[in-house]
Protein backbone atom coordinates (compact mmCIF):
# COMPACT_ATOMS: atom_id res chain seq x y z
CA UNK A 1 0.00 0.00 0.00
CA UNK A 2 1.30 3.50 -1.16
CA UNK A 3 1.66 6.05 1.88
CA UNK A 4 -0.51 9.00 1.43
CA UNK A 5 0.84 12.62 1.54
CA UNK A 6 0.38 14.12 4.86
CA UNK A 7 -1.88 17.05 3.54
CA UNK A 8 -4.45 16.21 0.71
CA UNK A 9 -7.74 16.96 -0.80
CA UNK A 10 -11.26 16.33 1.27
CA UNK A 11 -14.63 17.35 1.25
CA UNK A 12 -17.62 16.91 4.34
CA UNK A 13 -20.77 15.58 3.70
CA UNK A 14 -23.82 14.94 5.83
CA UNK A 15 -25.56 11.63 4.61
CA UNK A 16 -28.58 10.62 5.77
CA UNK A 17 -28.72 6.80 5.67
CA UNK A 18 -31.72 4.65 4.83
CA UNK A 19 -31.16 1.47 7.24
CA UNK A 20 -34.53 -0.99 7.12
CA UNK A 21 -36.96 1.50 8.13
CA UNK A 22 -35.17 4.67 9.44
CA UNK A 23 -32.98 7.46 8.72
CA UNK A 24 -29.82 7.51 10.46
CA UNK A 25 -27.68 10.87 10.19
CA UNK A 26 -23.90 10.89 9.87
CA UNK A 27 -21.26 13.63 8.82
CA UNK A 28 -18.52 11.56 6.51
CA UNK A 29 -15.55 13.58 5.21
CA UNK A 30 -13.74 11.66 1.83
CA UNK A 31 -9.83 12.25 1.66
CA UNK A 32 -8.68 11.83 -2.28
CA UNK A 33 -5.46 10.80 -3.68
CA UNK A 34 -3.67 14.43 -4.78
CA UNK A 35 -2.89 12.72 -8.20
CA UNK A 36 -5.65 10.51 -9.19
CA UNK A 37 -8.24 12.23 -7.39
CA UNK A 38 -9.66 8.99 -6.21
CA UNK A 39 -11.19 8.59 -2.86
CA UNK A 40 -8.37 6.96 -0.73
CA UNK A 41 -9.97 7.66 2.94
CA UNK A 42 -13.08 8.21 4.54
CA UNK A 43 -13.52 9.65 8.44
CA UNK A 44 -17.25 8.96 9.99
CA UNK A 45 -18.93 11.16 12.32
CA UNK A 46 -22.09 10.53 13.95
CA UNK A 47 -24.48 13.03 15.94
CA UNK A 48 -24.86 11.11 18.94
CA UNK A 49 -22.23 10.78 21.50
CA UNK A 50 -19.01 11.12 21.42
CA UNK A 51 -17.12 7.78 22.76
CA UNK A 52 -20.50 5.79 22.43
CA UNK A 53 -20.39 2.20 20.97
CA UNK A 54 -21.73 3.52 17.48
CA UNK A 55 -18.97 6.38 17.32
CA UNK A 56 -15.95 3.72 18.19
CA UNK A 57 -18.13 1.45 15.39
CA UNK A 58 -18.35 4.06 12.65
CA UNK A 59 -14.28 4.86 13.26
CA UNK A 60 -13.41 1.20 12.62
CA UNK A 61 -15.84 1.10 9.96
CA UNK A 62 -13.75 4.03 8.47
CA UNK A 63 -10.75 2.79 8.54
CA UNK A 64 -11.85 -0.77 7.21
CA UNK A 65 -13.45 1.32 4.35
CA UNK A 66 -10.59 3.29 3.53
CA UNK A 67 -8.07 0.16 3.67
CA UNK A 68 -10.42 -1.46 1.05
CA UNK A 69 -10.10 1.65 -0.73
CA UNK A 70 -6.15 1.92 -0.63
CA UNK A 71 -6.00 -1.50 -1.57
CA UNK A 72 -7.80 -0.85 -4.91
CA UNK A 73 -11.28 -2.40 -4.18
CA UNK A 74 -14.24 -1.12 -6.30
CA UNK A 75 -16.57 0.86 -3.72
CA UNK A 76 -19.39 -0.66 -6.29
CA UNK A 77 -18.19 -4.24 -5.53
CA UNK A 78 -18.04 -3.61 -1.79
CA UNK A 79 -21.53 -2.34 -1.39
CA UNK A 80 -22.90 -5.22 -3.77
CA UNK A 81 -22.14 -7.95 -1.02
CA UNK A 82 -24.78 -6.21 1.71
CA UNK A 83 -27.69 -7.64 2.41
CA UNK A 84 -31.31 -5.66 2.24
CA UNK A 85 -34.50 -5.94 3.05
CA UNK A 86 -36.15 -7.42 0.07
CA UNK A 87 -35.43 -8.70 -3.15
CA UNK A 88 -33.43 -6.65 -5.98
CA UNK A 89 -34.96 -7.91 -8.99
CA UNK A 90 -36.70 -5.45 -11.12
CA UNK A 91 -37.98 -6.42 -14.26
CA UNK A 92 -36.07 -6.39 -17.54
CA UNK A 93 -35.96 -2.40 -18.62
CA UNK A 94 -37.43 -1.38 -15.26
CA UNK A 95 -35.38 1.28 -13.28
CA UNK A 96 -36.69 1.44 -9.33
CA UNK A 97 -35.18 1.89 -6.65
CA UNK A 98 -33.60 -1.04 -4.83
CA UNK A 99 -34.98 -2.32 -1.14
CA UNK A 100 -33.43 -0.48 1.60
CA UNK A 101 -29.86 -1.79 3.49
CA UNK A 102 -30.39 -4.19 6.23
CA UNK A 103 -27.16 -2.41 8.56
CA UNK A 104 -25.56 0.82 8.63
CA UNK A 105 -22.79 -0.90 7.14
CA UNK A 106 -24.14 -1.97 3.94
CA UNK A 107 -25.70 1.61 3.13
CA UNK A 108 -22.41 3.44 3.78
CA UNK A 109 -20.68 1.34 1.18
CA UNK A 110 -23.78 1.79 -0.88
CA UNK A 111 -23.32 5.63 -0.01
CA UNK A 112 -19.30 5.34 -1.20
CA UNK A 113 -20.03 3.81 -4.27
CA UNK A 114 -21.97 6.37 -5.10
CA UNK A 115 -19.91 9.00 -4.26
CA UNK A 116 -17.36 7.01 -6.40
CA UNK A 117 -19.19 6.98 -9.96
CA UNK A 118 -20.93 10.41 -8.75
CA UNK A 119 -23.73 8.48 -10.03
CA UNK A 120 -27.18 8.39 -7.29
CA UNK A 121 -29.50 5.72 -9.14
CA UNK A 122 -27.19 2.91 -7.32
CA UNK A 123 -27.20 4.45 -3.52
CA UNK A 124 -30.44 4.35 -1.08
CA UNK A 125 -29.31 7.49 0.23
CA UNK A 126 -29.58 10.94 0.43
CA UNK A 127 -26.30 13.11 0.67
CA UNK A 128 -26.07 17.05 1.06
CA UNK A 129 -22.33 18.55 0.71
CA UNK A 130 -21.57 20.67 3.94
CA UNK A 131 -18.81 22.30 2.86
CA UNK A 132 -15.72 22.33 1.27
CA UNK A 133 -13.08 20.85 4.24
CA UNK A 134 -9.77 21.51 2.39
CA UNK A 135 -6.93 19.15 3.23
CA UNK A 136 -6.47 16.53 6.03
Amino acid sequence: MNALPDRRPCETFRVDLLVGHRVVELYATLGYCPVTACITEIFLRYRGAEGSDTARLLDDLGELFSRMLRAGIDPVVLAYGFGRLGEVSPLPGERRSPPPRASMIGALADWLAGQALEDDQIITVKTEPTRWVGNT
